[in-house]
């Protein structure tokens, strides 16, 4: 009897041990449009350049499918910095798990200095929600600082919504799992960088360039962008800033003029500093 009470509680313990190693959390997977300060040894936001903050799920700890899902985020500035054109965009990784009512948003009504976004996943099917081991990046929340916010700074937090005031993924066996998220909020200082290669090639110029801000040969596609945006169809650059070929705070006909020249007439370098 001793040795079968013994047995059983190695096997509670072992038990205990491998849920511990286990988690579920939410986090943030990456930064677009970052840059590394080496003197400040951080991570900035840069002026003029759309910043994406893309969310993490980790559900390895779920002991059943979590048929009802909720993480609430406060996006804000501790110093005054404007929260310009804050948008949300679902991942295809959460949309596929076939809830009844998805969403990765922005709320309406935020104070001047807060903008709040919620994840959201609801189902009415055991079989039908955010499975145990589901580990993917389920969307991103966007923000664009400008120069005008520079060297103040842009927060990312854990945010409650009501009614539950938790964060709580309820699963179909009826267990509340509430996932982890870090300590302290997440900061970013918004930062101009004084003196850097200019390469508005084509991954500044044109739609694609989120996620790989500062790379791309200079080419004729960027002088068709820029030529389709000052006298077409006035699409939105990219990145304006690094149309700013003059450095005037201006994209106009003068940056045109120097991109030809660079391409087809002098050849002269791009200026490198700003």
């Amino acid at each position: 009897m001793r040795k079968a009470l013994i047995l059983s509680m190695l096997f509670c313990l072992l038990l205990a041990n491998n849920a511990a190693g286990q988690e579920c959390q939410v986090s943030i997977e990456n930064v677009f449009c970052d840059f590394y300060d080496i003197n400040d040894h951080e991570y900035k936001l840069l002026i003029d350049r759309t910043a994406g903050f893309e969310i993490r799920l980790t559900a390895d700890c779920l002991p059943s499918v979590a048929t009802n899902v909720q993480a609430g985020f406060k996006l804000y500035s501790p110093d005054g910095a404007q929260l310009n054109l804050a948008s949300a965009e679902s991942y295809a990784a959460f949309e596929d798990l076939n809830w009844i009512m998805s969403r990765i948003w922005v709320h309406p009504v935020s104070p001047e200095d807060t903008i709040l976004f919620d994840i959201t996943g609801v189902s009415f099917s055991a079989d039908v929600g955010l499975y145990p081991g589901f580990d993917e990046v389920v969307g991103c929340f966007w923000i664009h600082p400008e120069l005008g916010d520079l060297g103040k700074h842009i927060c990312l937090d854990s945010s409650f919504t009501p009614p539950g005031g938790v964060w709580r993924w309820l699963t179909a066996g009826g267990d509340d799992v509430y996932p982890q998220w870090y300590s302290s909020p997440q900061c970013w200082e918004i930062y101009l960088m004084p003196c850097r290669p200019l390469f508005p090639g084509n991954v500044l110029l044109r739609p694609d360039c989120v996620g790989d801000c500062l790379q791309g040969p200079v080419d004729v596609g960027d002088l068709t962008n820029l030529i389709d945006h000052l006298f077409i169809s006035s699409t939105p650059l990219c990145n304006a800033s690094d149309a700013d070929i003059n450095f005037d705070w201006s994209v106009d006909i003068a940056d045109l003029t120097n991109l030809i020249d660079h391409l087809y007439i002098s050849f002269a370098p791009l200026e490198s500093c700003y």
